[in-house]
Protein backbone atom coordinates (compact mmCIF):
# COMPACT_ATOMS: atom_id res chain seq x y z
CA UNK A 1 0.00 0.00 0.00
CA UNK A 2 1.36 3.46 -0.83
CA UNK A 3 2.22 5.64 2.11
CA UNK A 4 0.00 8.58 2.99
CA UNK A 5 1.23 11.77 1.35
CA UNK A 6 2.85 14.34 3.58
CA UNK A 7 0.77 17.49 4.00
CA UNK A 8 1.20 20.41 1.66
CA UNK A 9 1.43 23.97 2.86
CA UNK A 10 -1.96 24.55 4.39
CA UNK A 11 -1.03 27.97 5.76
CA UNK A 12 1.73 29.89 4.09
CA UNK A 13 4.61 30.50 6.47
CA UNK A 14 8.01 32.10 6.05
CA UNK A 15 9.35 28.99 7.83
CA UNK A 16 8.33 26.78 4.90
CA UNK A 17 11.47 26.82 2.83
CA UNK A 18 13.29 24.80 0.23
CA UNK A 19 16.91 24.79 -0.90
CA UNK A 20 17.86 26.05 -4.34
CA UNK A 21 21.38 25.52 -5.57
CA UNK A 22 23.13 28.82 -6.25
CA UNK A 23 23.90 27.81 -9.82
CA UNK A 24 20.14 27.51 -10.48
CA UNK A 25 19.62 31.10 -9.33
CA UNK A 26 20.49 33.23 -12.31
CA UNK A 27 20.54 30.26 -14.64
CA UNK A 28 20.76 31.03 -18.32
CA UNK A 29 17.77 30.07 -20.44
CA UNK A 30 19.12 28.77 -23.75
CA UNK A 31 15.80 27.80 -25.31
CA UNK A 32 12.20 28.70 -24.49
CA UNK A 33 10.94 31.32 -22.05
CA UNK A 34 10.59 31.03 -18.27
CA UNK A 35 7.30 32.62 -17.23
CA UNK A 36 6.01 33.63 -13.81
CA UNK A 37 4.05 30.40 -13.37
CA UNK A 38 6.93 28.32 -14.74
CA UNK A 39 9.20 29.67 -12.00
CA UNK A 40 6.64 28.96 -9.28
CA UNK A 41 5.82 25.46 -10.49
CA UNK A 42 9.50 24.52 -10.83
CA UNK A 43 10.18 25.75 -7.29
CA UNK A 44 7.28 23.68 -5.96
CA UNK A 45 8.67 20.65 -7.81
CA UNK A 46 11.95 21.25 -5.96
CA UNK A 47 10.12 21.61 -2.64
CA UNK A 48 8.22 18.34 -3.03
CA UNK A 49 11.27 16.44 -4.30
CA UNK A 50 13.25 17.58 -1.24
CA UNK A 51 10.28 16.80 1.03
CA UNK A 52 10.04 13.25 -0.33
CA UNK A 53 13.78 12.62 -0.61
CA UNK A 54 13.57 10.03 -3.36
CA UNK A 55 11.55 9.00 -6.40
CA UNK A 56 8.68 6.59 -5.84
CA UNK A 57 7.90 7.74 -2.31
CA UNK A 58 4.14 8.10 -1.70
CA UNK A 59 3.41 6.73 -5.17
CA UNK A 60 -0.38 6.33 -5.54
CA UNK A 61 0.09 3.23 -7.71
CA UNK A 62 2.72 0.54 -8.06
CA UNK A 63 3.54 -0.26 -11.66
CA UNK A 64 6.55 -0.47 -13.97
CA UNK A 65 7.27 3.28 -13.96
CA UNK A 66 5.78 4.64 -10.72
CA UNK A 67 9.15 4.53 -8.93
CA UNK A 68 10.64 6.84 -11.56
CA UNK A 69 8.59 9.86 -10.43
CA UNK A 70 8.25 12.21 -7.47
CA UNK A 71 4.57 12.24 -6.47
CA UNK A 72 2.29 14.88 -4.96
CA UNK A 73 -1.45 15.28 -4.80
CA UNK A 74 -2.54 17.58 -7.61
CA UNK A 75 -4.70 19.63 -5.21
CA UNK A 76 -1.74 20.13 -2.87
CA UNK A 77 0.60 20.92 -5.74
CA UNK A 78 -1.51 23.74 -7.17
CA UNK A 79 -2.11 25.09 -3.67
CA UNK A 80 1.62 25.13 -2.92
CA UNK A 81 2.25 26.84 -6.26
CA UNK A 82 -0.42 29.40 -5.33
CA UNK A 83 -1.94 28.62 -8.70
CA UNK A 84 -5.43 29.20 -7.33
CA UNK A 85 -7.20 27.94 -10.43
CA UNK A 86 -9.33 24.95 -11.34
CA UNK A 87 -8.14 25.29 -14.92
CA UNK A 88 -6.29 21.98 -15.11
CA UNK A 89 -5.64 22.28 -18.83
CA UNK A 90 -3.76 25.54 -18.40
CA UNK A 91 -1.80 24.19 -15.44
CA UNK A 92 -0.72 21.18 -17.48
CA UNK A 93 0.30 23.49 -20.32
CA UNK A 94 2.68 25.23 -17.89
CA UNK A 95 4.15 21.86 -16.87
CA UNK A 96 4.51 21.02 -20.56
CA UNK A 97 6.29 24.33 -21.16
CA UNK A 98 8.78 23.54 -18.38
CA UNK A 99 9.70 20.38 -20.27
CA UNK A 100 10.56 22.48 -23.33
CA UNK A 101 12.82 24.98 -21.54
CA UNK A 102 16.52 24.24 -21.94
CA UNK A 103 18.88 25.82 -19.43
CA UNK A 104 22.64 26.07 -19.05
CA UNK A 105 24.10 25.46 -15.58
CA UNK A 106 27.75 25.74 -14.61
CA UNK A 107 29.82 24.10 -11.91
CA UNK A 108 33.53 24.56 -11.23
CA UNK A 109 34.43 21.86 -13.75
CA UNK A 110 31.45 21.37 -16.05
CA UNK A 111 28.81 23.13 -18.12
CA UNK A 112 25.47 21.32 -18.51
CA UNK A 113 22.72 22.08 -21.02
CA UNK A 114 19.55 20.27 -19.97
CA UNK A 115 15.78 20.55 -19.82
CA UNK A 116 14.43 22.16 -16.68
CA UNK A 117 11.86 19.43 -16.05
CA UNK A 118 11.66 15.87 -17.33
CA UNK A 119 8.55 13.79 -18.09
CA UNK A 120 5.40 14.33 -16.05
CA UNK A 121 2.54 11.95 -15.35
CA UNK A 122 -1.05 12.38 -14.13
CA UNK A 123 -2.68 9.53 -12.19
CA UNK A 124 -6.27 9.37 -11.02
CA UNK A 125 -7.17 7.03 -8.18
CA UNK A 126 -10.22 4.84 -8.46
CA UNK A 127 -12.94 6.33 -6.30
CA UNK A 128 -15.60 4.55 -4.27
CA UNK A 129 -19.20 4.04 -5.37
CA UNK A 130 -18.41 5.30 -8.84
CA UNK A 131 -17.07 8.63 -7.62
CA UNK A 132 -13.86 10.13 -8.91
CA UNK A 133 -10.76 9.53 -6.83
CA UNK A 134 -7.89 11.84 -6.01
CA UNK A 135 -5.62 13.09 -8.76
CA UNK A 136 -1.83 12.86 -8.43
CA UNK A 137 0.95 14.49 -10.42
CA UNK A 138 4.25 12.70 -10.93
CA UNK A 139 7.31 14.51 -12.25
CA UNK A 140 10.99 13.89 -12.95
CA UNK A 141 14.15 15.92 -13.51
CA UNK A 142 17.04 15.46 -15.89
CA UNK A 143 19.93 13.70 -14.07
CA UNK A 144 22.12 16.74 -13.42
CA UNK A 145 19.15 18.92 -12.43
CA UNK A 146 17.96 16.18 -10.05
CA UNK A 147 21.38 16.00 -8.41
CA UNK A 148 21.29 19.73 -7.79
CA UNK A 149 17.71 19.53 -6.45
CA UNK A 150 18.43 16.79 -3.90
CA UNK A 151 21.99 17.77 -3.00
CA UNK A 152 22.26 21.50 -3.62
CA UNK A 153 25.74 22.71 -2.70
CA UNK A 154 26.14 25.59 -2.16
CA UNK A 155 22.51 26.63 -1.84
CA UNK A 156 20.14 29.43 -0.87
CA UNK A 157 17.06 28.93 1.29
CA UNK A 158 13.95 30.37 -0.36
CA UNK A 159 10.55 30.86 1.26
CA UNK A 160 7.35 29.59 -0.34
CA UNK A 161 5.51 32.17 1.73
CA UNK A 162 7.25 35.08 0.03
CA UNK A 163 6.99 33.33 -3.33
CA UNK A 164 3.22 33.25 -2.82
CA UNK A 165 3.19 36.96 -1.96
CA UNK A 166 4.99 37.93 -5.16
CA UNK A 167 2.82 38.49 -8.19
CA UNK A 168 5.20 38.90 -11.13
CA UNK A 169 7.93 36.90 -12.81
CA UNK A 170 10.52 39.71 -12.56
CA UNK A 171 9.64 40.17 -8.88
CA UNK A 172 10.13 36.47 -8.14
CA UNK A 173 13.39 36.34 -10.13
CA UNK A 174 14.76 39.41 -8.32
CA UNK A 175 13.73 37.96 -4.93
CA UNK A 176 15.66 34.74 -5.61
CA UNK A 177 18.79 36.57 -6.75
CA UNK A 178 18.62 39.07 -3.87
CA UNK A 179 18.05 36.37 -1.26
CA UNK A 180 21.21 34.64 -2.51
CA UNK A 181 23.32 37.71 -1.69
CA UNK A 182 21.41 38.98 1.37
CA UNK A 183 23.83 37.29 3.79
CA UNK A 184 27.03 37.79 1.81
CA UNK A 185 29.68 40.09 3.36
CA UNK A 186 29.24 42.76 0.70
CA UNK A 187 25.42 42.53 0.54
CA UNK A 188 25.75 43.19 -3.18
CA UNK A 189 24.97 41.09 -6.21
CA UNK A 190 27.49 40.68 -9.01
CA UNK A 191 27.77 43.34 -11.70
CA UNK A 192 26.49 42.39 -15.13
CA UNK A 193 25.38 44.14 -18.31
CA UNK A 194 21.84 45.45 -18.13
CA UNK A 195 20.91 43.30 -21.12
CA UNK A 196 21.78 40.19 -19.07
CA UNK A 197 19.57 41.38 -16.24
CA UNK A 198 16.78 41.97 -18.75
CA UNK A 199 16.91 38.36 -19.94
CA UNK A 200 17.21 36.98 -16.41
CA UNK A 201 14.31 38.99 -14.97
CA UNK A 202 12.01 38.38 -17.92
CA UNK A 203 13.02 34.73 -18.28
CA UNK A 204 13.70 34.90 -21.98
CA UNK A 205 16.44 33.00 -23.76
CA UNK A 206 19.85 34.62 -23.99
CA UNK A 207 20.53 35.80 -27.54
CA UNK A 208 23.53 37.21 -29.35
CA UNK A 209 21.19 39.66 -31.09
CA UNK A 210 20.86 43.15 -29.55
CA UNK A 211 17.70 43.76 -27.53
CA UNK A 212 14.99 45.72 -29.25
CA UNK A 213 14.38 47.88 -26.18
CA UNK A 214 15.90 50.97 -24.60
CA UNK A 215 17.25 50.79 -21.06
CA UNK A 216 14.94 53.56 -19.78
CA UNK A 217 11.87 51.49 -20.69
CA UNK A 218 13.36 48.34 -19.15
CA UNK A 219 13.99 50.27 -15.96
CA UNK A 220 10.51 51.79 -15.90
CA UNK A 221 8.51 48.68 -16.81
CA UNK A 222 10.55 45.82 -15.32
CA UNK A 223 13.20 46.87 -12.78
CA UNK A 224 11.36 49.56 -10.85
CA UNK A 225 8.15 47.51 -10.31
CA UNK A 226 10.19 44.41 -9.37
CA UNK A 227 12.26 46.31 -6.78
CA UNK A 228 9.12 47.90 -5.32
CA UNK A 229 7.38 44.52 -5.14
CA UNK A 230 10.28 42.75 -3.40
CA UNK A 231 10.66 45.60 -0.91
CA UNK A 232 6.92 45.69 -0.20
CA UNK A 233 6.12 42.02 0.44
CA UNK A 234 9.34 40.19 1.39
CA UNK A 235 11.90 40.46 4.19
CA UNK A 236 14.47 42.01 1.83
CA UNK A 237 15.37 45.59 1.00
CA UNK A 238 16.78 45.93 -2.50
CA UNK A 239 18.31 48.98 -4.18
CA UNK A 240 19.41 49.40 -7.78
CA UNK A 241 22.92 50.55 -8.57
CA UNK A 242 23.67 51.71 -12.12
CA UNK A 243 27.18 51.58 -13.57
CA UNK A 244 27.66 54.13 -16.33
CA UNK A 245 30.05 54.80 -19.15
CA UNK A 246 29.72 58.55 -19.46
CA UNK A 247 25.96 59.16 -19.40
CA UNK A 248 25.04 55.73 -20.71
CA UNK A 249 24.07 52.93 -18.30
CA UNK A 250 26.03 49.80 -19.22
CA UNK A 251 25.77 47.50 -16.19
CA UNK A 252 23.65 46.92 -13.10
CA UNK A 253 24.14 45.71 -9.57
CA UNK A 254 21.78 45.45 -6.60
CA UNK A 255 22.47 46.04 -2.91
CA UNK A 256 20.51 43.77 -0.58
CA UNK A 257 19.79 43.71 3.13
CA UNK A 258 17.85 41.15 5.15
CA UNK A 259 15.17 42.52 7.46
CA UNK A 260 13.09 41.11 10.27
CA UNK A 261 9.57 41.44 8.94
CA UNK A 262 6.32 40.27 10.43
CA UNK A 263 4.14 38.14 8.18
CA UNK A 264 1.68 40.05 6.10
CA UNK A 265 -1.88 38.87 5.78
CA UNK A 266 -1.98 36.51 2.81
CA UNK A 267 -3.85 38.18 -0.05
CA UNK A 268 -6.41 36.25 -2.10
CA UNK A 269 -4.82 33.60 -4.26
CA UNK A 270 -4.21 34.67 -7.85
CA UNK A 271 -6.71 33.04 -10.13
CA UNK A 272 -5.13 32.21 -13.46
CA UNK A 273 -7.87 32.55 -16.05
CA UNK A 274 -6.77 30.95 -19.32
CA UNK A 275 -9.69 32.53 -21.18
CA UNK A 276 -8.61 35.99 -20.06
CA UNK A 277 -5.00 35.21 -20.97
CA UNK A 278 -6.26 34.21 -24.41
CA UNK A 279 -8.11 37.53 -24.74
CA UNK A 280 -4.96 39.48 -23.84
CA UNK A 281 -2.87 37.48 -26.29
CA UNK A 282 -5.43 38.20 -29.02
CA UNK A 283 -4.69 41.94 -28.75
CA UNK A 284 -0.92 41.48 -28.92
CA UNK A 285 0.07 40.82 -25.27
CA UNK A 286 2.57 37.97 -24.83
CA UNK A 287 1.61 35.02 -22.61
CA UNK A 288 4.45 35.96 -20.23
CA UNK A 289 3.04 39.48 -19.73
CA UNK A 290 -0.55 38.23 -19.69
CA UNK A 291 0.27 35.88 -16.79
CA UNK A 292 1.84 38.73 -14.83
CA UNK A 293 -1.16 40.99 -15.45
CA UNK A 294 -3.62 38.26 -14.41
CA UNK A 295 -1.68 37.53 -11.22
CA UNK A 296 -1.64 41.09 -9.91
CA UNK A 297 -4.55 43.01 -11.48
CA UNK A 298 -8.32 42.86 -11.09
CA UNK A 299 -9.62 40.60 -13.84
CA UNK A 300 -12.66 42.72 -14.59
CA UNK A 301 -10.43 45.76 -15.05
CA UNK A 302 -8.18 43.75 -17.37
CA UNK A 303 -11.17 42.74 -19.50
CA UNK A 304 -12.43 46.31 -19.71
CA UNK A 305 -8.95 47.59 -20.56
CA UNK A 306 -8.55 44.93 -23.25
CA UNK A 307 -11.91 45.94 -24.72
CA UNK A 308 -10.87 49.60 -24.66
CA UNK A 309 -7.58 48.83 -26.39
CA UNK A 310 -9.28 46.66 -29.00
CA UNK A 311 -11.70 49.46 -29.86
CA UNK A 312 -8.80 51.90 -30.09
CA UNK A 313 -6.88 49.56 -32.40
CA UNK A 314 -9.94 49.12 -34.63
CA UNK A 315 -10.47 52.88 -34.94
CA UNK A 316 -8.87 53.66 -38.31
CA UNK A 317 -9.43 57.40 -37.89
CA UNK A 318 -6.72 57.59 -35.19
CA UNK A 319 -2.98 57.01 -35.30
CA UNK A 320 -2.14 53.29 -35.32
CA UNK A 321 -1.07 51.73 -32.00
CA UNK A 322 2.57 50.70 -32.50
CA UNK A 323 2.95 48.75 -29.25
CA UNK A 324 -0.21 47.14 -27.81
CA UNK A 325 1.70 46.22 -24.62
CA UNK A 326 2.92 49.77 -23.99
CA UNK A 327 -0.52 51.24 -24.67
CA UNK A 328 -2.18 48.59 -22.49
CA UNK A 329 0.18 49.48 -19.62
CA UNK A 330 -0.66 53.17 -20.10
CA UNK A 331 -4.40 52.47 -19.95
CA UNK A 332 -3.91 50.39 -16.79
CA UNK A 333 -1.77 53.05 -15.09
CA UNK A 334 -4.40 55.68 -15.83
CA UNK A 335 -7.25 53.29 -14.90
CA UNK A 336 -8.89 54.47 -18.09
CA UNK A 337 -11.34 51.58 -18.27
CA UNK A 338 -12.43 51.70 -14.62
CA UNK A 339 -15.69 53.52 -15.29
CA UNK A 340 -16.20 52.31 -18.84
CA UNK A 341 -19.56 50.76 -19.55
CA UNK A 342 -19.02 47.44 -21.31
CA UNK A 343 -22.21 46.54 -23.15
CA UNK A 344 -23.01 43.05 -24.23
CA UNK A 345 -23.07 42.53 -27.99
CA UNK A 346 -26.56 42.17 -29.46
CA UNK A 347 -27.79 38.62 -29.56
CA UNK A 348 -27.54 36.91 -32.90
CA UNK A 349 -30.78 35.76 -34.49
CA UNK A 350 -31.66 32.15 -33.81
CA UNK A 351 -30.61 29.93 -36.70
CA UNK A 352 -33.25 28.34 -38.85
CA UNK A 353 -33.50 24.58 -39.15
CA UNK A 354 -31.65 24.73 -42.44
CA UNK A 355 -28.79 26.76 -40.83
CA UNK A 356 -28.49 24.58 -37.73
CA UNK A 357 -27.14 21.06 -38.42
CA UNK A 358 -28.24 19.84 -35.01
CA UNK A 359 -31.88 20.67 -35.82
CA UNK A 360 -31.80 18.70 -39.06
CA UNK A 361 -30.30 15.58 -37.50
CA UNK A 362 -32.29 12.40 -37.12
CA UNK A 363 -33.40 11.73 -33.50
CA UNK A 364 -30.91 8.87 -33.03
CA UNK A 365 -27.88 11.00 -34.00
CA UNK A 366 -29.10 13.91 -31.88
CA UNK A 367 -29.42 11.57 -28.89
CA UNK A 368 -25.88 10.22 -29.43
CA UNK A 369 -24.49 13.75 -29.58
CA UNK A 370 -26.29 14.72 -26.39
CA UNK A 371 -25.09 11.59 -24.58
CA UNK A 372 -21.49 12.19 -25.72
CA UNK A 373 -21.54 15.74 -24.35
CA UNK A 374 -23.15 14.62 -21.09
CA UNK A 375 -20.43 12.00 -20.58
CA UNK A 376 -17.77 14.61 -21.36
CA UNK A 377 -19.31 17.10 -18.89
CA UNK A 378 -19.41 14.43 -16.14
CA UNK A 379 -15.62 13.92 -16.30
CA UNK A 380 -13.28 15.61 -13.83
CA UNK A 381 -10.97 18.47 -14.84
CA UNK A 382 -8.09 16.18 -15.79
CA UNK A 383 -10.24 13.92 -17.94
CA UNK A 384 -11.80 16.86 -19.80
CA UNK A 385 -8.37 18.44 -20.29
CA UNK A 386 -7.03 15.23 -21.84
CA UNK A 387 -10.02 14.98 -24.20
CA UNK A 388 -9.68 18.63 -25.23
CA UNK A 389 -5.95 18.18 -25.86
CA UNK A 390 -6.66 15.26 -28.23
CA UNK A 391 -9.50 17.17 -29.88
CA UNK A 392 -7.27 20.22 -30.51
CA UNK A 393 -4.42 18.05 -31.82
CA UNK A 394 -6.76 16.69 -34.49
CA UNK A 395 -8.52 20.02 -35.09
CA UNK A 396 -5.73 22.63 -34.80
CA UNK A 397 -7.75 25.33 -36.56
CA UNK A 398 -10.16 25.38 -33.61
CA UNK A 399 -7.42 25.93 -31.01
CA UNK A 400 -7.80 29.72 -30.84
CA UNK A 401 -11.61 29.49 -30.65
CA UNK A 402 -11.39 26.97 -27.81
CA UNK A 403 -9.07 29.26 -25.83
CA UNK A 404 -11.52 32.13 -26.30
CA UNK A 405 -14.67 30.23 -25.39
CA UNK A 406 -14.61 26.46 -25.03
CA UNK A 407 -18.35 26.45 -24.28
CA UNK A 408 -19.50 28.18 -27.43
CA UNK A 409 -22.20 26.47 -29.47
CA UNK A 410 -19.86 26.01 -32.41
CA UNK A 411 -17.16 24.32 -30.31
CA UNK A 412 -19.67 22.12 -28.44
CA UNK A 413 -21.19 21.00 -31.73
CA UNK A 414 -17.79 20.17 -33.26
CA UNK A 415 -16.73 18.37 -30.08
CA UNK A 416 -19.91 16.28 -30.05
CA UNK A 417 -19.34 15.16 -33.63
CA UNK A 418 -15.73 14.29 -32.84
CA UNK A 419 -16.67 12.33 -29.71
CA UNK A 420 -19.16 10.25 -31.69
CA UNK A 421 -16.49 9.37 -34.23
CA UNK A 422 -14.16 8.22 -31.42
CA UNK A 423 -16.74 5.83 -30.02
Amino acid sequence: MPRKALPAIKEASADVEFKKTNSAIGLVVAEGKLSFLDRKIFNVCMYHAQRLGKRGADAPVRDATSDEYYWALYSDFVKDADFGSRDTEYFLSCVDNLQSIRVVTRTEKDVFAERLLGPARIHKETGTEGRGGRVWIGFRFDPNVEQQVLNPMPYTRLSLYYQAMLRTGPGLALYEMSRKYATSPSHMTFTEKWEWWHDYLTGQAISSEPLNIEYKYFKRNIIKPAVEEVNAVTNLTVELKEIKNGRRVVSLQFTVSLNSQSHLEMPPEPVIDSTLIGELRAIGISEHDAQNFCAREDHELLRRTATLLKKRMENRSQVQVDSPLAYFRKLLRERSAENMQVTEPPALPRPTTRDDPAKSEDPETAARRLQALQEFDSMDDVGRAQIIARFVSENPTLGASIRRNANSKMIRSALASWLIRQA
